[in-house]
């Protein structure tokens, strides 16, 4: 433009002309080994800008064809002086990559020599790699990579981050292994090791996790940048598992950051993004993961695993619920079996409460089961969990099979060899677990989290889960809560307490029911010395006897 205002148009073209013509027939007189040394030194030649000038002329004039005869070395220029064309078509580095994957081999060599001699003159990066990712021409791209790595696993941390993050968009799992493989036996140093490291922990994380240290899988976890972790992610075929590793490593001894969004590489976001992909998964066995992961984590961590652990619930319940047919629905609002997990739920809290009801009015005085008696029929000390959870499974059980349920299995095995203490199994397959405890037992207020959670992310349960406790009596002390807050005094209070202390993940699928088993004396029964010395203690230590 600013020619054309100097002179006019046939002068103009006639330089335009001279532009594309030197471009073509000139022998500029630098090799791409040339262009590379002067990359790495922030410089360029002079002839560079005639020659982008002409290509750019021709490019625009449709004269692509007349470019055939250029020297290879042209297209490495073209990649370089990109800018001439901006970021509009038609653009140099298309046309350059296009020329070069006319004959990849010869190609892929002239790209290797200008990023060799770059690199070998101090440069640190892989000058124009974005081009050559975003083109079409996959084959050139592949063969440029896995030469360049083969022959130098070694790159400075930049370079091999961006040839890795090439390669993982590029390459087979299994093709990345066999990289892996020879830059395994390679003499490279601390910081591509740890790069490559992490490409063998993200290809196969089970394996890596076996043979290596703790030290050596949080420098791997750590090595990678955000796109490249991102990249190898997509490629990982057990990313549920490494994002297992990755919160075992850091999540213990490194608290959640409340910023660590601003913080991309941090520690904080690392364990954050695990727990939420977790949470996110359809993978049936995330839900078991993010329990397995929560006794062993920083209590900063809590909230946000058991609300992924929710979450990942909700996606099972909407990717496994099918419909119930009329006739299924006709056959649960007359007291059928359960159609869906809502209605087992349903039906087993509506039994519960009734039978609650009982417990205090009942003239058989119900609540007397649940204690051990002395020989004038006096409750004299609570029975240990085990038995008040076998009495009620043992009164409800009659209630529960009219709807179809099939079984009630006490103690039942369920996953990383845990038992829970009621499994209530329905006709269509689906459980839901009850977690019962004695009001006085010392894991009165982790159980919720701690237990049950983990019991209801299991994919049978959907998320649904009951915490039952029998409440035996202000004269046996609640255990202290670590928030210092006062303790209740009577079933109610209790039951409210727990019910305000659920993660608001948890309250959609969590039941909370107190059953009142209180001893209603109006003296206390006469009691021998030893006898009242064993009740004291069998009431100091049942926190530790289920």
């Amino acid at each position: 433009m600013e020619i054309e205002r100097f002179t006019d148009a046939r002068i103009t073209a006639a330089i335009a002309e001279g532009f594309l013509q030197f471009a073509i027939h000139t022998d500029i007189k630098v090799k791409s080994w040339d262009l590379g040394k002067a990359r790495a030194q922030n410089g360029s030649y002079a002839q560079e800008y005639v020659v982008a000038a002409g290509i750019h002329q021709a490019l625009l004039k449709g004269r692509e064809h007349e470019l055939a005869g250029c020297a290879p070395v042209i297209a490495i220029v073209a990649i370089r002086q990109n800018y001439f064309s901006g970021d509009e078509s038609p653009s140099l580095a298309s046309w350059a990559l296009r020329t070069l994957a006319e004959n990849a081999e010869a190609g892929a060599e002239e790209l290797l020599s200008y990023w060799n001699a770059a690199l070998d003159a101090g440069g640190a990066d892989l000058d124009g790699i974005h081009y050559l990712l975003s083109s079409t021409e996959r084959n050139l791209a592949i063969l440029v990579l896995t030469e360049l790595l083969l022959a130098k696993p070694d790159l400075p941390a930049p370079a091999l981050r961006q040839a890795l993050v090439g390669c993982a968009s590029l390459l087979s799992a299994g093709e990345m292994l066999a990289l892996v493989e020879l830059a395994r036996v390679a003499n490279v140093g601390e910081g591509a090791r740890a790069l490559w490291n992490f490409i063998d922990l993200a290809l196969d994380p089970l394996r890596f996790e076996l043979g290596h240290s703790r030290e050596l899988l949080s420098a791997a976890l750590l090595a990678p940048d955000g796109e490249l972790a991102t990249k190898f992610n997509d490629l990982c075929p057990n990313l549920e598992e490494l994002d297992r590793i990755r919160i075992n490593v850091f999540a213990n001894n490194n608290p959640a950051e409340d910023r660590d969004w601003a913080e991309p590489g941090s520690i904080s976001r690392i364990v954050r993004g695990a727990i939420n992909r977790l949470g996110a998964s359809s993978d049936m066995r995330a839900g078991g993961i993010l329990r397995s992961v929560l006794s062993g984590t920083d209590q900063s961590w809590t909230p946000y695993v058991v609300h992924a652990a929710a979450e990942h619930d909700r996606i099972m319940r909407d990717n496994l619920f099918t419909a119930p047919s009329i006739g299924v629905l006709k056959a649960s609002l007359e007291g059928g079996p359960p159609a869906n997990p809502d209605d087992l739920v349903a039906v087993v809290l509506e039994e519960i409460e009734r039978y609650r009801r009982t417990l205090r009015t009942g003239t058989e005085t119900p609540w007397k089961s649940y204690w051990n008696t002395d020989r004038y029929g006096n409750a004299t000390e609570p029975r240990i969990e085990n038995e008040c959870r076998d009495r009620l499974l043992e009164l409800l059980r009659p209630r529960l099979e009219r709807y179809g349920i099939a079984a009630s299995l006490p103690e039942a095995r369920r996953a990383e060899n845990t038992r829970v203490d009621v499994l209530l199994i329905s006709h269509a397959g689906k459980n839901l677990p009850i977690e019962a405890k004695r009001h006085f037992n010392d894991e009165l207020w982790s159980a919720p989290v701690a237990q049950l959670s983990g019991y209801a992310a299991d994919a049978g349960a959907c998320g649904y889960g009951i915490y039952l406790v029998f409440w035996f009596g202000a004269e046996f002390p609640v255990p202290a809560r670590k928030d210092q807050k006062e303790r209740p005094s009577d079933a109610k209070g209790l039951e409210n307490i727990l019910l305000g202390d659920l993660p608001p993940a948890l309250r959609q699928q969590t039941s909370i029911i107190v059953l009142n088993v209180e001893r209603a004396i109006a003296h206390p029964p006469i009691l021998t010395p030893a006898a009242k010395k064993k009740t004291q203690g069998k009431a100091s230590g049942a926190g530790n006897r289920r």
